[in-house]
């Protein structure tokens, strides 16, 4: 498969491989975030990391080569006490790959079983006495770290936008890392914001086809990580698109957008 990358290139809405190729691609891939973790007594779970997130633009693709495209599930929540929440899926634009969000740490009694968030895309939170879990460079930021000063709230989460907070000496754990703007479909969304450590209520779900990673549960369950999202914008023809992947096709400013929420398959021109 050709790698992608940015050339010199004509004036946008010129064909350079003809009639059917655009001259162009700009793209967003954004991986699953991070399950939550859940936790036992009052200890708090680390929220999950967001997924990773890439934008590359203007790539010049060839005619008639299948480009893989895979939008990554998010991670599943720490159902029960002490789980670690799951792993983000990858997501995938032919040879760009968006690594999925890091699991949020299990949450335990205290400071005598810490855990460290997994690593990511962005890194998911530790519970009290856990390390910092790392990101993926360029995709993403690190975990943030549980309270060890006795109510043992869990850390955020990781960002593409900012590190995940680590958890005050609270009942509220560390915020997760701020996510990142882009306009690729016309309208200005967050992607990749990482999840909110173990705290003294109910654990939220990450954003659904924005890669947020899921919260941590604080004496409960975490929550499950938001899927990811792949969207390409060109001017030209519609690909063929193949059987096993969701997505919608509009208009904006004279380009067509393809945002693809769900499944695997190929594009090809």
């Amino acid at each position: 498969m050709p790698i992608l990358g940015a050339v010199s290139q004509p004036a946008r809405g010129a064909f350079r491989f003809g009639p059917r190729v655009p001259d162009f691609v700009d793209a967003l891939v954004v991986a699953g975030g991070g399950g939550g973790g859940g936790s036992a007594w009052w200890g708090g779970g680390g929220g999950g990391g967001a997924g990773g997130m890439l934008e590359p633009t203007n790539l010049v693709l060839s005619g008639g080569v299948f480009y893989t495209v895979t939008v990554g599930a998010g991670g599943t929540a720490g159902n029960g006490f002490a789980v670690y929440g799951g792993k983000g899926q990858d997501s995938v634009f032919g040879s760009y790959t968006s690594i999925g969000g890091g699991r949020g740490a299990a949450g335990g009694a205290g400071p005598t079983t810490p855990a460290t968030g997994g690593t990511g895309g962005s890194g998911g939170g530790s519970s009290s006495g856990g390390g910092y879990a790392s990101g993926t460079s360029g995709q993403g930021n690190r975990g943030g770290v549980g309270d060890n000063g006795g109510n043992y709230a869990g850390g955020g989460g990781g960002g593409k936008g900012g590190v995940g907070g680590n958890a005050p000496n609270t009942s509220t754990g560390g915020s997760g890392g701020a996510g990142k703007a882009n306009s690729i479909t016309g309208t200005s969304v967050t992607y990749a914001g990482g999840g909110q450590g173990g705290r003294n209520m109910p654990a939220t779900t990450g954003a659904t086809n924005r890669g947020y990673g899921g919260e941590g549960g604080y004496s409960t369950n975490g929550a499950a990580g938001g899927s990811g999202i792949v969207v390409l914008r060109f001017n030209g023809d519609t690909p063929t698109i193949s059987a096993g992947l969701t997505y919608t096709e509009t208009l904006d400013g004279g380009d067509t957008v393809l945002t693809f929420t769900g499944g695997t398959g190929t594009v090809k021109w």
